[in-house]
């Protein structure tokens, strides 16, 4: 296991107080302009594996996902950490002994093969649960991490069993292989792998109640209002059309595409206005009308709404 990751390695029992009155601890805060974490408190017991993050430009940090620590612990049963204010989320994975997760409020068991995945600006803590605790944890930042969180983890249990360990695992090592890699394209791979792996997580646990895809009416529907925008259709029009009440048209529309029919159609409309404001000579009022806005100020009102600007101020920005 991780045999072809190049680590740095550390074996000791010391906290977090030992290492903020050491000499090399504030050299290393004032070189690298380290951000002080006030409300940390943490206890090492064992020994550690490690890797850390690599230098990036800021508009890398801004727009991709990124490694700042990973870390395989073998852990005694002094080992804790009790942590908030952390602009971090963190992936932990129980391999072997026992682990206690305590998160909004709640307190967890982690057991083989169990896992969480927290946002660490939340006050938490985790601890050893018994003489011996064996995790990997994975800190992540950047780019597009809290949507990913908000729409994949968010509002569930943070702690899960992982019913493939070997596919989990093999991941991950290729995900730390390509953070320790060369290439110049890395910080880009990376975020890429990074988004497929947590996805590929948030499907391995999926609760067996969630629906694995779209309904077939839900997706005849979205596939009907793609070709047939222009048109005008009544709610009354699309519930029939997908053989549902209009409530629960609603419900389960919003729910598998983030918008109401009538709100993805009108974003159908204003794409495809979008298009001909660039590309075409035909005057805005034109191009509400051919989209299928009823008026000109129904357009406009829309337009603006989608993206603050008129469809003449659009038109202008493209022409430069």
């Amino acid at each position: 296991m991780f045999e072809k990751i190049s680590f740095f390695s550390y074996e000791g029992n010391y906290s977090s107080a030992d290492v903020q009155i050491s000499e090399g601890y504030g050299k290393l805060v004032e070189e690298e302009k380290l951000k002080h974490i006030e409300k940390e408190d943490y206890r090492i017991d064992g020994n550690s594996k490690f890797l850390f993050s690599r230098p990036m430009t800021r508009e890398r940090k801004e727009w991709l996902m990124y490694l700042q620590a990973f870390c395989y612990m073998k852990s005694g049963e002094k080992y804790y950490t009790r942590r908030s204010d952390y602009d971090s989320f963190l992936l932990l994975y129980t391999y072997q002994g026992r682990g206690r997760l305590t998160y909004e409020g709640k307190t967890y068991s982690l057991n083989e093969n169990d896992a969480f995945l927290i946002d660490c600006r939340k006050p938490h803590a985790y601890q050893t649960d018994g003489e011996l605790w064996n995790h990997a944890d994975l800190h992540f930042f950047g780019g597009i991490s809290q949507y990913l969180y908000q729409e994949n983890f968010m509002g569930r249990t943070p702690v899960f069993h992982m019913r493939q360990p070997a596919n989990f695992q093999k991941q991950l090592e290729g995900l730390l292989l390509i953070h320790t890699g060369s290439s110049v394209r890395r910080d880009f791979l990376f975020s890429s792998e990074l988004e497929r792996f947590l996805l590929q997580v948030a499907w391995d646990v999926r609760d067996s109640r969630d629906e694995k895809e779209m309904p077939e009416n839900i997706r005849l529907l979205t596939s009907y209002m793609e070709r047939h925008f222009q048109k005008e259709m009544s709610l009354e029009e699309m519930s029939s059309f997908a053989n549902m009440s209009k409530y629960h048209l609603c419900r389960k529309f919003k729910q598998y595409t983030g918008f109401s029919p009538k709100e993805y159609v009108n974003h159908l409309r204003i794409l495809q206005a979008e298009m001909l404001l660039r590309d075409t000579k035909f005057p805005s009022y034109k191009i509400g009308m051919m989209v299928g806005f009823p008026s000109e100020a129904n357009f406009i009102r829309h337009f603006r709404n989608k993206n603050g600007v008129t469809p003449g101020e659009y038109r202008a920005a493209c022409l430069g």
